[in-house]
């Protein structure tokens, strides 16, 4: 009997997605990215994401409701909450549109406080439990078909919403037709071509956006981290499916807790950094702020001459001059290390969203704390820099202006 190995893979040829439950959650929490202009692919993920997967029973107003495989039964006030609708009947309109598309189907019940739907062709897509039990909506995973991700993206003009879904529902791993997904994932709109590359011009056609707005797409998530932590949390997730064929994963409960708190993090990363910026400058400000003397080698080179020439007795100028030189070559190097101090700080602040991403997982939060690590040592090494050159300038100024009173 040949040797069973599982191996991780997401692939062009597979005809379905695997979404996690946790990911729908975030997103649908998640307020900064916006669902104006056309969410069909966002409003039937959210769908699928509450279907049941398994018969049970739900119990709302003292009456007992049975919910079969597909289907699920809510509030309409829950219903507008998911969506982001102002209104009711909003809500209700997309649920029209969806069925017109014979996505699904849907009844109003409870004299219309109550909607139940149904995703057609659930259980072609997806496996279905014989036994009765409640469903957990906060946990695990279903699939979406990619035929219908992608029908629902060439409907209208894509909202930021639904751009953030269709990358990461064309996201392929360990795939041998697409170049580079051998590595780690990585988008593919499938196609034919085996390249991950695609342009502005395409991602606005396939959106129905101007190259303009798809560039703004992109840029916001880049700002915002959203899909690199996104997709590490999805891989790390997905790993959790290789536990059995001795993969090591991290818990998925603290692994979304930590995601979640750390997309918050790269949120607002700026301002953070912001803030510890402005503790540090503060004695910063006051070391640079200080009245000191005007420091000038030469008078300083006069003043050592006398006194070393009434010391010694003699003529001592090119001693002199050595010191000098030393003195003033080991000064210009602390100003250069000063300024290198500088550019390497504005460096740390700029990549600090992308330090707060490496923080959401475990296998990459040494990143994370490295960059902790080198931001503060250099707050402090500026600190120390401008204290040694105000109390050397302090110095010379003040053996300048009195020399013999050393």
């Amino acid at each position: 009997m040949s040797e069973y190995q599982l191996e991780l893979k997401q692939i062009v040829d597979y005809p379905r997605c695997r979404i996690y439950r946790q990911f729908i959650g975030l997103l649908m929490k998640d307020k900064s990215i916006r669902v104006g202009g056309t969410s069909g692919l966002y409003h039937f993920t959210v769908l699928s994401c509450f279907a049941n997967f398994r018969t049970s029973y739900k119990r709302i107003d003292g009456i007992s409701y049975t919910i079969y495989p597909g289907e699920w039964l809510c509030r309409v006030s829950e219903l507008t909450e998911w969506f982001r609708t102002r209104f009711q009947h909003q809500a209700l309109a997309i649920l029209r549109e969806l069925q017109d598309r014979h996505l699904i189907t849907y009844t109003l019940l409870g004299r219309g406080r109550l909607v139940k739907f149904k995703i057609k062709g659930w259980c072609k897509y997806n496996r279905v439990l014989e036994y009765n039990a409640p469903c957990q909506k906060d946990t695990g995973f279903f699939f979406l078909p990619i035929s219908v991700a992608n029908e629902l993206v060439s409907a209208g003009r894509c909202s930021e919403m639904d751009a953030m879904l269709d990358l990461w529902i064309n996201t392929v791993y360990n795939d041998t037709q697409v170049q580079g997904s051998e590595v780690g994932p990585v988008v593919y709109m499938r196609n034919g071509t085996g390249s991950p590359l695609i342009g502005y011009a395409e991602l606005a056609q396939r959106w129905g956006v101007s190259k303009a707005t798809a560039g703004r797409y992109l840029r916001k998530m880049q700002e915002l981290d959203y899909l690199s932590i996104l997709l590490n949390w999805v891989w790390q997730l997905f790993k959790n499916y290789g536990l059995s064929a001795g993969i090591e994963a991290e818990d998925p409960v603290k692994l979304s807790i930590r995601s979640i708190l750390f997309i918050l993090l790269a949120y607002f990363a700026d301002e953070i950094v912001n803030i510890i910026l402005k503790i540090g400058g503060t004695p910063y400000q006051w070391i640079l702020n200080s009245e000191l003397p005007p420091l000038d080698f030469a008078s300083f080179n006069s003043v050592f001459l006398t006194i070393l020439g009434v010391c010694a007795s003699g003529t001592v100028a090119l001693i002199a001059l050595i010191l000098i030189l030393i003195l003033a070559w080991n000064y210009i190097k602390l100003l250069f290390e000063a300024a290198e101090r500088y550019v390497l700080l504005g460096v740390l602040v700029f990549t600090a969203p992308v330090a707060f991403a490496m923080g959401a997982s475990q296998t990459t939060s040494n990143i994370f704390k490295s960059w902790c690590r080198m931001f503060g040592g250099q707050v402090f090494l500026l600190l120390m820099n401008a204290w040694c050159l105000r109390l050397f300038t302090s110095m010379v100024g003040q053996f300048l202006s009195n020399p013999l009173a050393l």
